[in-house]
């Protein structure tokens, strides 16, 4: 029995699927960053790392046109500071913090999509990320998933 499309997510095919393991960090995902042309969207649970950490920083400076970064913060003013201190550093990347947010994914425009289980950062944690290539499974994750998160959060 195959799963069916409904209301609680979208059923699509991809010819390009891939597992990375928790020593393919997303420094090597984004690697290629600057020559990419579409909108880039980031959604973490957190940022990891101490404030003289700049791992983050130095990822999306890569490219920060056309760049969203949503974080999770709670109640965590920690999480908010880090925040306000990357819109500082890189003004123009759209910054918004979001109370209650556990997804850890990455859209880059026009069809490439990572979600996993590593917040954005540099960490020693096993973690597993799923990299898709579709541009279906990308615009829904943008529309249903990024859109209704960003409008919930606080842009800084």
């Amino acid at each position: 029995m195959g799963w069916k499309n409904d209301h609680h997510g979208l059923l699509f095919k991809s010819g390009e699927l891939k597992l990375y393991r928790q020593t393919h960090t997303w420094g090597m995902k984004l690697s290629q960053l600057a020559q990419q042309p579409g909108t880039v969207r980031i959604v973490t649970y957190r940022l990891p790392g101490s404030q003289d950490d700049p791992y983050y920083e130095t990822q999306i400076a890569r490219r920060p046109r056309n760049m969203f970064v949503l974080i999770g913060v709670g109640d965590n003013e920690s999480q908010v500071s880090r925040a306000k201190a990357l819109k500082a550093q890189i003004p123009q990347v759209r910054v918004a913090v979001h109370p209650a947010l556990h997804i850890k994914a990455i859209s880059i425009e026009p069809k490439t999509l990572y979600v996993g289980s590593a917040n954005f950062g540099n960490s020693s944690w096993a973690d597993l990320t799923l990299g898709i290539r579709s541009a279906e499974a990308h615009d829904y994750f943008v529309k249903d998933v990024f859109d209704s998160l960003w409008t919930a959060g606080t842009e800084l």
